[in-house]
């Protein structure tokens, strides 16, 4: 029976979606070069509410805090520490990122977007995150995630 609350795979994107109440002027085109007003907004939400919505849907499909950490600390180059705690915006918080040479490598769908065709770099990495997340979630070794 349904809730009526849709299903999102993907937690950041819900978590924008909610902020969001998705702009029906943003089309995808708009989504994958990073202009528009959704973009901007998205830049702009707070990296600690993301990771706990992350840890919320690791932690729900078995795998734990360190893995997700470990993923995160690898694809961004943040301690541990600064995962826990960073309020940062993601624009300022990719921004300050050491980014893994591998996250180049980083393919696929996430939410219905190709990563790789994303033309704006900071929306790419964004979905570059949450592709190595569910990768994670959906039961991927660690070292095949890290490519």
């Amino acid at each position: 029976m349904s809730t009526g609350k849709p299903k999102y795979i993907c937690s950041a994107w819900f978590a924008i979606h909610r902020v969001l109440r998705y702009d029906e002027s943003n089309n995808e085109k708009a989504l994958l070069s990073g202009g528009g007003k959704m973009s901007e907004r998205v830049f702009q939400y707070p990296f600690d509410k993301i990771y706990q919505l992350y840890l919320q849907k690791v932690t729900k499909k078995g795998r734990t805090q360190a893995e997700l950490d470990n993923v995160l600390s690898w694809l961004t180059g943040y301690e541990q520490e600064i995962l826990h705690a960073s309020e940062l915006p993601l624009q300022d918080f990719f921004a300050q990122a050491k980014m893994s040479p591998q996250a180049t490598l980083i393919t696929g769908v996430v939410c219905g977007v190709r990563v790789e065709k994303l033309e704006d770099p900071l929306m790419r990495q964004i979905r570059e995150m949450d592709k190595v997340v569910d990768e994670l979630a959906k039961g991927k070794a660690i070292e095949k995630i890290k490519r």
